[in-house]
Parts: structure tokens; sequence; C-alpha cells
């Protein structure tokens, strides 16, 4: 398990969410939700972060079955990335946005 800051965790919910068949169009809104959702500042384990792929995928009515998908892709990006890689995606990501 390791410990995400802010950006770090946002990093592993966007990079994850690439992976699946989820809309890229809604990717802006996940984005905008998890940073209302975590603060700044604290640190994140892989489970609170994890969690947060259901609360965003509820709040934003994806079915069951892709936010299943989502959840599957965080936990490979916990074991295939690092905290730096994932704020690494995070800040090209947000330049983006």
């Amino acid at each position: 398990m390791s410990l995400q800051n802010k950006e770090q965790a946002i990093g592993y919910l966007l990079k994850s969410y690439m992976e699946t068949e989820l809309p890229a169009s809604e990717m802006k809104k996940v984005n905008a939700i998890a940073n209302d959702l975590l603060e700044a500042g604290k640190t994140y384990g892989n489970y609170e972060v994890q969690q947060l792929v259901y609360v965003i995928g509820e709040r934003l009515k994806f079915n069951k079955e892709l936010i299943e998908d989502w959840n599957s892709e965080i936990y490979y990006s916990f074991d295939m990335k690092t905290v730096e890689e994932a704020e690494e995606y995070y800040y090209h990501l947000k330049k983006a946005f």
C-alpha cells in the first residue's frame, strides 16, 4: 500500500479511468469532483482512493459494470504506477483541462 497526496490520488483516478470504456467526455468532471472531495495537505491510502471510484461513478450515474471496471483498473494502477508517476499524470492532464 502506498500513501498519496491529493495530486497523486487524482492521478491514479484519472489514469485508471482512461483505461476503461467510460466516456472521455466526463473526465473533466471526474477531475473536478475528485478535487472537491480530496483535501490538500492530507495523505490518502489506496483504499480511500479506491472508494472514490464508487462515489464519483455514482455521482456521474455510470452503470455498475463500468464502475467495477474502473475499480479493477485502479488496483492495477496502484500496482504498476509509482506515486511519482501518478502525480506526473495528474499535472499533464491538468494542462489539458
